[in-house]
């Protein structure tokens, strides 16, 4: 009975600590003394690591390519009529205004350029694309590839130019014949904050060898960008998101995503065209945004700091034209450049009673008239009954009017030998 008692006043006991620990509890809860804990902080328990693996960062990757020096604006051919693009001074602009309102969202922004930033153009020629890094130095380049026409002026310009920019300048693939050493960075690890990073790797085409002079790329070597891009995803430890920044052929990208399909995109250069919509190999989207910075690119992506697994949030492409307003410091580059150019360049030459058709996207696959003009003199010339011309030697439009020295330099900016 007593056992039976003293069972009875323990359990009692028991139910009034209960009792009273909810009723402290409900206290100081509706007192505001106990929280949830955030999201964005941490615990010292042991759901830190939950906490941590569903924390995601945003990145913006703006990016261009094959610009061949035509930092000024342009006319083309666009539907009939003549229309203003391009302007290095313009794309300053909506990149910083891209850069200044991802920054108040807490977006990382990169800038990146796939190469070919030479010539085209006489400001480019002459000044041997001192210029052009002026001007991407001030628009806060990220990352550059190099292009197969970097060494239109040589290997020494080359490297001159490289020391005078202020982002890194990458390829995996092009060796120095004597020590066998890379030429340049394979690659490069671009804090997104102090957990993560972006890494990007760097190729060049193997084009690089026939499209200049001999001279330009003596004791240099190629290697097959595939193998080499691969050989640099390895070294990449800690497997951060890794995007390809290519300068080589479309083919050539899709032959590289099929080999590490784990990337997280390919931005590439080479062949001149506006992937839109964006090419699609596996699960490796391949991007390229056209010639001579007529568009920029835009990449955004959500990456887990965790898992470092990445989602493609949107993509998109925007064209660069006359209603975008200069920036005065990319434009003072850019005259101060242009002002010096010898008056022989700015030299009326003669009249042009139609636009004469130079541009890629037609002259790459259909008779011109621009095509047929300089064909037709270089039969005058020679004598010969037929004159064979590689399309790619002509780099633009000449448009009705007066035609100056310039003009021309920029449809025909290489020292082509005629034979």
């Amino acid at each position: 009975m007593i056992k039976n008692l003293n069972k009875k006043r323990m359990f009692l006991n028991n139910v009034i600590k209960v009792s009273i620990m909810i009723l402290v509890i409900v206290c100081l809860t509706s007192c505001g003394v106990l929280r949830k804990i955030p999201n964005d902080q941490h615990s010292s328990g042991g759901s830190s690591s939950a906490i941590k693996a569903s924390k995601n960062v945003n990145v913006c990757i703006l990016f261009f390519n094959d610009i061949h020096g035509y930092l000024q604006p342009f006319t083309i051919s666009l539907f009939g009529h003549d229309a203003e693009v391009g302007g290095i001074a313009r794309m300053a602009t909506l990149i910083d205004d891209i850069r200044t309102h991802n920054a108040q969202q807490g977006i990382t922004t990169f800038v990146f350029l796939a190469g070919d930033i030479l010539q085209g153009t006489p400001m480019s020629t002459v000044f041997k694309g001192v210029p052009d890094i002026e001007c991407f130095n001030e628009i806060g380049v990220s990352v550059m590839t190099v292009g197969n026409h970097e060494f239109d002026f040589g290997i020494e310009n080359f490297m001159r130019l490289r020391k005078l920019a202020n982002f890194p300048i990458l390829s995996c693939n092009i060796k120095n014949d004597q020590t066998g050493e890379l030429l340049c960075d394979p690659s490069v690890k671009l804090p997104i904050n102090d957990e993560i990073s972006l890494v990007v790797i760097g190729v060049t085409t193997k084009e690089l060898l026939t499209t200049t002079r001999p001279s330009n790329v003596e004791g240099i070597s190629v290697d097959d960008p595939v193998d080499a891009v691969l050989t640099a995803y390895r070294l990449n430890k800690e497997r951060f998101p890794t995007i390809v920044l290519s300068h080589c052929k479309a083919s050539t990208d899709e032959s590289i995503a099929q080999s590490i399909p784990s990337l997280t995109a390919i931005v590439g250069g080479h062949d001149q065209i506006l992937f839109n919509p964006k090419k699609q190999i596996g699960s490796v989207p391949i991007f390229q945004a056209f010639e001579k910075g007529r568009y920029l690119g835009r990449l955004d992506l959500e990456i887990n700091v965790s898992t470092h697994n990445v989602t493609i949030a949107d993509w998109r492409y925007y064209p660069i034209t006359a209603d975008l307003t200069d920036s005065e410091t990319v434009t003072g580059i850019v005259n101060m450049y242009h002002s010096q150019l010898d008056d022989v360049f700015k030299e009326v030459i003669g009249y042009c009673g139609i636009t004469l058709h130079g541009e890629r996207d037609v002259i790459r696959y259909e008779e011109t008239n621009l095509g047929n003009l300089v064909t037709d003199i270089m039969r005058d010339y020679t004598g010969a009954d037929i004159a064979l011309l590689n399309a790619g030697s002509l780099r633009a439009s000449i448009s009705q009017g007066p035609v100056t020295v310039e003009n021309v330099f920029q449809a025909m900016p290489y020292a082509n030998e005629l034979v």
